[in-house]
């Protein structure tokens, strides 16, 4: 990777308009315009640095002179090559750079099932994110939010990075287009797109806060306080699966923001860096959190162990032996007069129930409430 940065044919593929709006949106000015030619000046700590932008790939010395480019660029800003020149080829896009630290990755490989799962999780993590910035909430269950998925399909994973093992993943962000505020004055809105990156970068940066500070405390309290800042159940399984499918030390997730937008909020942290001791902390966090939210639309299967009503004529409440997330549960449901009829010939004939409902635990108990579409399956179990 590092040497093919420097490949001819990668110098050729980056684009004049994407380098002209990354040098515009950093600072660089622009000081010279010709047909086949700019020329961008810029000053650092007293030093004036200069960059000949060739604008037609026709010209014989376009390679070389985007290879000077990024020489420059890498000199000025302090970054690796490579790093420069992904930012550059996607200033049309937020890049998110989730990087896994282990000792055994600093040559820039990693094993096979490590490497399925940081992709793997580092997309559960973008997707916990999304739901986020379509609705707060502690848990999202396994129906998620229209508009979180839709934005899924529009995200690129990039190629890989070296540095340990860095996964990169490209979020399209829409072009602002200024005008005379005095001619047309109005609030410029965000999109989507750019919602879901500083949701993202403010969960990862509460997360880490909420870990020290319950390791501190010893309760829920600063998980739950960082709920409106996007964190969630789903954010921090996520977190702990990039951790333990990696045996990584340290999880680093970074930004470079396109400059086709600004960013608001500069208070956003680029980079977070989770280290390995908050990861109990943050599983934990993920379970109470899970087990406090009500989960709409559940569906349970099960067996009917209790039946218990007043009298003949009222409704009656029952307790059904099911699985929950592949565990054995008891989950206990108000029924009416005809379901709860229905339940005992279940009982009896050792029969299957399905019912749908909003799942709710308190303390050890489950409880299935506003349940609807209570069936027997005809089917006998054995």
């Amino acid at each position: 990777m590092k040497a093919s940065i420097n490949d001819i044919n990668v110098l050729l593929g980056i684009k004049a308009i994407e380098a002209t709006s990354y040098l515009r949106n950093a600072g660089w000015k622009s000081v010279l315009i010709k047909d086949r030619f700019s020329l961008w000046q810029n000053t650092k700590e007293g030093e004036e640095f200069e960059i000949l932008l060739p604008l037609d790939l026709s010209l014989k010395d376009y390679g070389s002179r985007m290879g000077q480019l990024l020489d420059t660029l890498m000199i000025f800003e302090g970054r690796p090559k490579l790093q420069v020149f992904h930012d550059i080829q996607s200033t049309s896009a937020d890049l998110i750079r989730i990087r896994a630290e282990h000792d055994s990755f600093v040559d820039g490989t990693v094993r096979l099932n490590s490497g399925v799962a940081l992709v793997t999780h580092a997309r559960d993590l973008i997707l916990a994110a999304a739901c986020s910035a379509v609705e707060r909430k502690q848990f999202y269950h396994s129906r998620k939010p229209a508009g979180a998925t839709e934005y899924l399909d529009k995200v690129r994973l990039g190629q890989t990075e070296h540095g340990s093992y860095i996964v990169t993943i490209h979020s399209p962000v829409q072009p602002v287009l200024r005008t005379d505020p005095l001619l047309f004055p109005m609030e410029e809105k965000m999109p989507f797109e750019r919602v879901v990156t500083t949701t993202l970068m403010k969960a990862i940066s509460a997360t880490k806060s909420a870990a020290e500070k319950s390791a501190t405390t010893g309760d829920l309290k600063p998980f739950l306080d960082a709920v409106p800042e996007g964190l969630s159940a789903n954010f921090c399984d996520a977190i702990v699966g990039l951790y333990e499918e990696t045996d990584a030390s340290r999880i680093h997730v970074g930004i470079s923001w396109s400059p086709n937008r600004h960013l608001s909020d500069q208070s956003i942290k680029n980079i977070v860096v989770l280290s390995s001791d908050t990861v109990p902390i943050i599983k934990e966090a993920s379970q109470l959190l899970w087990e406090s939210t009500p989960k709409d639309d559940f569906e349970l299967k099960g067996f009917v162990v209790v039946l218990k009503r007043a009298t003949l004529s009222a409704p009656g409440q029952i307790t059904l032996n099911t699985f929950i997330d592949d565990a054995p549960r008891k989950v206990q449901i108000g029924l009416s007069k005809e379901d709860y009829q229905k339940a005992i010939d279940a009982h009896e004939g050792n029969q299957i129930v399905r019912c749908v409902g909003e799942l709710k635990k308190s303390g050890r108990v489950y409880a299935l409430e506003n349940p609807r579409g209570f069936t027997v399956f005809e089917e006998n179990s054995h």
